[in-house]
């Protein structure tokens, strides 16, 4: 079984990359879509479909241009939802996912990482994962 990966929404961050002099932090999509037939606690699912246009991220440093960034599905390879292919995010940093495809900037595409609104759907788990109880 591999990494379990969640769906990806407007709060999931993407890794942090570098361009010559340049450094842009991790950022939040910033941007998902409803699905109406899939109902939540919180109302429809929101989904960040592959190639959905994301929020600029700010460049750090001297003369640093913001990238533009795209969503980009990498390792999502059978999840389809109302006829879109949504990104998936690891739910910690480091794990790999699906990424945020910028207009510079190393390593591209930038893996997402977390959080993750939903996180009781779990993709590529085989249905093998029980996800932790959360307790405060």
């Amino acid at each position: 079984m591999g990494t379990p990966l969640f769906i990806a929404d407007a709060t999931t961050l993407d890794s942090a990359s570098t361009d010559g002099n340049c450094g842009y932090p991790p950022t939040p999509l910033g941007v998902a879509i409803p699905c109406p037939t899939i109902i939540t606690s919180s109302g429809p699912l929101m989904i960040v479909p592959d190639g959905t246009p994301l929020t600029p991220v700010p460049g750090v440093g001297l003369f640093c241009a913001a990238i533009t960034r795209t969503a980009k599905v990498v390792v999502n390879n059978g999840v389809i939802i109302e006829g879109k292919v949504p990104c998936c995010a690891p739910n910690r940093p480091g794990a790999g996912g699906d990424g945020a495809q910028g207009s510079s900037g190393t390593p591209n595409p930038r893996n997402l990482t977390a959080p993750v609104i939903q996180n009781r759907i779990v993709i590529g788990s085989g249905g093998s994962y029980v996800p932790p109880e959360f307790t405060e």
